[in-house]
């Protein structure tokens, strides 16, 4: 999600309870330890991505002129540990991003709709934000089957009709189909 400054988060999430601002990170059967600012995962160098978190949220906040909660989203962690009361962000794992409705009515629906109309106003350099009641793209478990990245064309004939195979092409209403048997 564009920002301004050129920066970008993950997801922005509009609902009853807030905004929240997710930045998910990948953890597959690994240990994650969270010490205010660094992130371990699992045997690699700390990071301080929890600084990224909090500045990504307040970018989003200055944008939409709204608050933003800053919550840093474990996709299917084996443990988490957090060694000390964290600053102003929340460290979920991807199972309970949906209890981030459960927090309380903070905003009107009125409300809800008009800052999901300001996310979606594209003058603003901030994407559509994910309907309330469905998690993030990144953190569904099942992703959807992928198209093919060109669609299938028919193979170039030769000026006898005929392709490099030696197979003539049917085209048809229905897609291009080889003809069985070879033209010989």
């Amino acid at each position: 999600m564009p920002l301004p400054g050129g920066d970008r988060i993950h997801h922005l999430v509009v609902g009853p309870g807030g905004l929240f601002a997710l930045h998910t990170l990948y953890a597959r059967k690994q240990k994650v330890t969270v010490a205010d600012p660094m992130v371990t995962l699992g045997r690699r160098d700390s990071h301080p991505l929890l600084r990224r978190v909090r500045a990504d949220a307040d970018r989003a906040s200055y944008a939409l002129t709204a608050e933003v909660h800053p919550v840093l989203a474990l996709v299917a962690p084996s443990d988490v540990t957090v060694t000390g009361p964290l600053r102003e962000v929340r460290v979920v794992k991807d199972t309970e991003v949906a209890g981030l409705a459960r927090t309380g009515g903070v905003l009107k629906p009125a409300d809800v709709e008009a800052l999901h109309a300001m996310a979606r106003d594209r003058g603003r350099g901030v994407p559509p934000a994910e309907p309330w009641g469905r998690p993030p793209r990144a953190l569904l478990r099942a992703a959807a089957p992928r198209p093919p990245l060109r669609p299938e064309r028919p193979r170039p004939q030769t000026p006898d009709g005929l392709d490099c195979l030696g197979r003539r092409w049917n085209f048809s209403p229905s897609g291009a189909e080889p003809l069985q048997g070879r033209e010989g």
